[in-house]
């Protein structure tokens, strides 16, 4: 059974590897890190959900109730753009940062917690690839350029196509 979730925890990371080396190749010039935790959380969540189909499962990170960022629990592991993540390691990630629209210190931690999500909440996270999303940066919004866009659907086009040649490899 661990040998399963070790399996599993390796095939989740080298994806997320993939996603951000794939961000990168289709001329992301930002840390994959800060594009996936601010802002398109929920496409990489879909990219997971798709990566992973009835293995994954959409959680969130709440912050007083109200979705601060969009995860994955797949296997009995949550993951983010990081990798394995918990409430705390998000929290301190945003302490890191430094971001002006933290109203938080590191005493406030039991204002987080994870929580299962709603397909519709994705949605509102990622507008299915369609529309401008609005990214928070620095508690200001702005509208996610159509170049953003145009290389969240390359990534899917990507995901899809290694997902094919490996199944075409495991058939052999």
């Amino acid at each position: 059974m661990e040998e399963n979730q070790d399996k599993l925890h390796k095939e989740v990371m080298d994806t997320i590897e993939f996603i951000k080396q794939a961000y990168k190749k289709h001329g992301g010039y930002e840390d994959p890190i800060e594009v996936f935790r601010e802002g398109n959380c929920g496409n990489f969540c879909t990219f997971l959900l798709e990566e992973f189909g009835e293995n994954a499962i959409p959680y969130a990170i709440y912050k007083d109730q109200e979705v601060d960022h969009i995860i994955t629990k797949i296997g009995s592991k949550y993951y983010d753009v990081g990798g394995e993540v918990t409430a705390k390691s998000y929290v301190t990630y945003l302490l890191g940062r430094g971001s002006s629209d933290l109203d938080y210190n590191a005493g406030d931690l039991n204002r987080y917690n994870v929580g299962q999500v709603e397909p519709e909440e994705i949605l509102e996270h990622t507008d299915n690839y369609k529309a401008p999303i609005v990214r928070i940066n620095n508690g200001e919004p702005k509208k996610i350029p159509s170049s953003e866009l145009e290389r969240m659907k390359k990534i899917k086009e990507d995901l899809e196509k290694r997902r094919k040649e490996k199944a075409e490899h495991d058939l052999r």
